[in-house]
């Protein structure tokens, strides 16, 4: 371990993020058709150090709050949107490990502290307990990174006698499953998230995270990582992947006024400027309501942590509504823009409709579902009892 690093401010972080994005637009056609992440990109990454961003300060990490996860996804969203959703969701990752046992972080970073992680959350696996410690078995999809990442953080429920099974996390190398490479898709294409299985396989008890402890934030690596990024209640690794849309939304504007300008140049009349000038306004403003709604939801959380306050499931259920809004906004600038870009905005060579694809990919993640997370918050503004769910 390196100790503890000479850490840059949330603004400078940004700016490297920012300063990496046109290398991820260059790249993005090679993603495109690679169906992952250029090894290139994964070097500039680590290069600019950002992989630090939520990894923490014991291993020369940064432990960084949400909020600056957030604004850095925007960024990397503005380059590409599946070069962005990898690059975030491995800061997610980094988080989400600093919360387990501090001998399985050891495991992970004390000899390469640049190792990267890939999940599937879903509890699709089965997990018993066996010689001191569990064995797994299952078959999880969606593993966004996977061909870059040496580890495995997944979910499985644990059948434990006559118990109810209990939703749980657990850490495995890579090489303990097989990938399968499944991932032909029409957006996020270029994240590579594969499907892969793993048969009866031994976890020790070190590298297994119960989800409550997971979704409240009092997972055991809060006890070595003083870091308020790591009480941060889960929902937060929502409010991040909302913000990528965003991003791309943001770059899909601007690529729309230059189809726009350019028509202008070339006659286009009055009538027609002024309704292509209406929807300009319009998507800037919904993209800085969704900006604000995913990274405002971040900040207010950490200040809330920096009180000493817990952030309990109404505050919960709201992050998931406001990063549900983002990518539902991200998704409305993107049909209005298209649907007035025009028949060029069709050819694979128009980054619009890679853009187009990309938005409404994320907004399809579970994590933001609109009609899942807004009932919920509706459903508790109510008066319903929401202590199941909790």
């Amino acid at each position: 371990m390196s100790g503890v690093p000479n850490i840059p401010t949330a603004e400078e972080v940004i700016a490297r993020a920012a300063a990496l994005a046109p290398a991820l637009a260059a790249r993005a056609d090679e993603c495109e058709k690679l169906r992952r992440v250029p090894e290139a990109t994964i070097a500039d990454f680590i290069d600019a150090g950002l992989h630090k961003i939520m990894q923490p300060p014991r291993y020369g990490g940064w432990g960084m709050g949400w909020d600056t996860l957030c604004e850095t996804a925007v960024e990397f969203g503005k380059g590409d949107g599946s070069q962005g959703w990898v690059l975030t969701v491995y800061g997610d990752h980094a988080q989400m490990i600093g919360t387990f046992e501090r001998e399985a972080q050891d495991e992970i970073w004390a000899d390469d502290p640049t190792t990267l992680a890939s999940t599937c959350f879903a509890p699709l696996g089965k997990m018993v307990r066996k010689d001191g410690g569990y064995v797994v078995s299952g078959k999880w999809s969606f593993s966004s990174g996977i061909d870059h990442a040496k580890w495995l953080l997944a979910g499985a429920m644990l059948h434990d006698g006559n118990e109810r099974p209990r939703y749980m996390f657990f850490l495995a190398p890579k090489s303990t499953a097989k990938v399968i490479d499944d991932w032909h898709v029409t957006g996020l294409s270029g994240t590579g998230s594969k499907t892969f299985v793993i048969e009866e396989t031994f976890v020790p008890p070190h590298r297994v995270l119960d989800e409550k402890d997971h979704n409240d934030g009092t997972g055991p690596g809060t006890l070595v990582n003083p870091e308020l990024t790591y009480r941060f209640p889960r929902r937060g690794a929502f409010l991040a992947l909302a913000s990528v849309p965003v991003g791309v939304a943001s770059t899909m504007l601007e690529d729309f006024i230059g189809l726009a300008n350019d028509s202008t140049r070339r006659g286009k009349r009055a009538e027609q400027n002024f309704a292509t000038a209406l929807r300009i306004a319009e998507s800037k403003a919904d993209i800085d309501a969704a900006r604000l709604s995913s990274v405002g939801a971040a900040r207010d959380t950490m200040d809330m942590l920096a009180r000493g306050e817990t952030p309990g499931f109404e505050r919960r259920t709201l992050n998931s509504l406001k990063s549900s809004y983002a990518a539902v906004v991200s998704a409305r600038v993107a049909d209005r823009l298209f649907a007035a870009a025009g028949g060029k905005a069709n050819f694979l060579s128009n980054r619009l409709q890679r853009s187009l694809l990309d938005i409404h990919a994320a907004g399809a993640h579970v994590a933001v579902a609109w009609d899942m997370s807004a009932s919920k918050y509706g459903r508790l503004r109510l008066g319903e009892d929401m202590s199941r769910e909790a």
